[in-house]
């Protein structure tokens, strides 16, 4: 039964994230590349002053250089090529995500599962008229970053408005 679920979700179309989502992406990445290039010069600096690993310092400097290269790369092609891959679908009893870029998740959520349903957005994923849709269940907490501000409310009232049925069926019985 789990392997036909995944290939009904494979022929099904995800809804795609907006565009902006792949800008948000690179912006995490540059602040997350500058924060890791600031730790390997503070390293390499005291390395260096306090003659600390001394023997080692041209493979740590190498292996910091690698390290910042794969960053760089990352930080562009990344984004893209997640874009491609991210998705959900939303239907009148479950809520499917579809992560990755490496290795993909495809995350089912039944609607009935559901306890909290929440829209976040930080100042960065703000600055692109961004935000995040957080569900809890009682088996963990999924997100998906990059709906519009429309989208996140929408699919917000929709959950929400199930949640109330579901409880309120429940006490009825």
């Amino acid at each position: 039964m789990k392997l036909a679920l995944y290939k009904v979700f494979d022929i099904m179309k995800f809804n795609k994230l907006n565009k902006n989502v792949i800008k948000y992406w690179i912006s995490k990445n540059i602040i997350g590349f500058v924060a890791t290039f600031i730790v390997f010069v503070i390293f390499t600096f005291i390395i260096i002053k306090y003659n600390y690993f001394e023997e080692a310092l041209n493979i740590i400097i190498i292996g910091e250089t690698i390290y910042l290269l794969f960053l760089l790369i990352k930080m562009f092609i990344s984004p893209k090529i997640k874009y491609n891959w991210y998705g959900y679908i939303l239907d009148k009893d479950k809520f499917a995500i579809r992560k990755g870029f490496i290795f993909f998740k495809t995350t089912i959520i039944p609607l009935i599962r559901i306890q909290h349903v929440a829209v976040e957005s930080g100042p960065i994923i703000r600055k692109f008229n961004l935000n995040k849709l957080v569900i809890s269940t009682a088996s963990g907490t999924f997100d998906l970053e990059g709906l519009t501000n429309k989208e996140a409310q929408n699919i917000n009232e929709y959950l929400k408005e199930k949640l109330t049925k579901n409880n309120n069926k429940e006490i009825i019985k």
